[in-house]
C-alpha cells in the first residue's frame, strides 16, 4: 500500500551541500493507485536558516546557563521567566521558586522607587538599557548589593518583548568601600571623626554660613 510521505535529504557536490524536499503522494484514478505524484523542491536556504537559528539558540543557552553572574529573562511586568544557576546561588532560591516571584519581591524597599523610575524609562523607550547599583534581599532576609544591567529584547514590531537582566554580586566590594571610607574619616581609637574629616565638614559649614548669612 502506497502512502503519502515527505523526506528532506542532503545532496553533496565537490563544492557544496544542498538540501531538497521530496514529497510523494499516490495518484488515484477510479479509486485505484495508478502511480505517484512527486515534488522535488530545493530547501537549502531554509535549512541553513534553521541551522543558524539553532546554533544561535544553543550558544545563548550555554552562555546563559554557565555565566558566572546572575542572568534572567523577565516579563515587562517584572516576573521572572527564566533564571540561571548563578542567580539562584546569589539569592538562595531555586529556579522554580524564583519563577513564581517578580523583580520587586527581591528589591530592597528603599530602592524600589529608583528601580521603578529606571524601568519606566526603558519601557517608554527613553533609554535603550540601564545600569544600576541597588540593594536586594536574599532568601534568609539579608540585604546585599548588586550591580544590575537591564535591556529590552524587541518583538517583531520593535517594541519590548521581555527584559534581559544581568546581576553581579558586589556586596563584598561595597562593604569594603564603606569600611575604607570609615577608616579614612574616623579616629581608630575614639571612633570620632578625624582631623581631615573635621576640617572638610568645617569648610562646608563655613561656606554655608557665608552663603546664607
Amino acid at each position: 500500500k502506497f502512502l503519502e510521505f515527505r523526506i528532506e535529504y542532503p545532496c553533496h557536490s565537490p563544492t557544496e551541500k544542498r538540501w531538497f524536499l521530496l514529497h510523494a503522494a499516490p495518484l488515484m484514478i477510479d479509486g485505484n493507485i495508478q502511480g505517484a505524484v512527486v515534488f522535488h523542491i530545493p530547501v537549502t536556504e531554509r535549512m541553513e536558516a534553521e541551522h543558524a537559528l539553532l546554533l544561535s539558540e544553543t550558544r545563548f543557552t550555554n552562555a546563559f546557563n554557565y555565566a558566572p553572574i546572575g542572568m534572567a529573562l523577565v516579563s515587562l511586568e517584572g516576573r521572572f521567566l527564566k533564571v540561571n544557576p548563578s542567580l539562584c546561588d546569589m539569592f538562595g532560591y531555586s529556579a522554580s521558586e524564583l519563577e513564581t516571584m517578580n523583580f520587586q519581591d527581591l528589591t530592597h524597599p528603599e530602592d524600589l522607587d529608583t528601580s521603578h523610575s529606571h524601568l519606566q524609562a526603558l519601557l517608554e523607550n527613553r533609554v535603550k538599557s540601564y545600569r544600576l547599583e541597588k540593594r536586594y534581599v536574599v532568601k534568609n532576609g539579608t540585604p546585599i548589593w548588586g550591580r544590575v544591567s537591564v535591556s529590552a529584547a524587541p518583538d517583531s514590531d520593535g517594541g519590548p518583548l521581555h527584559l534581559v537582566a544581568q546581576i553581579e554580586d558586589i556586596d563584598r566590594q561595597k562593604k569594603l568601600e564603606q569600611e575604607l571610607t570609615h577608616l579614612a574619616t574616623t579616629d581608630p581609637l575614639t571612633g570620632a571623626c578625624n582631623r581631615q574629616h573635621f576640617l572638610a565638614r568645617a569648610d562646608e559649614e563655613f561656606y554655608r554660613s557665608k552663603r546664607y548669612g
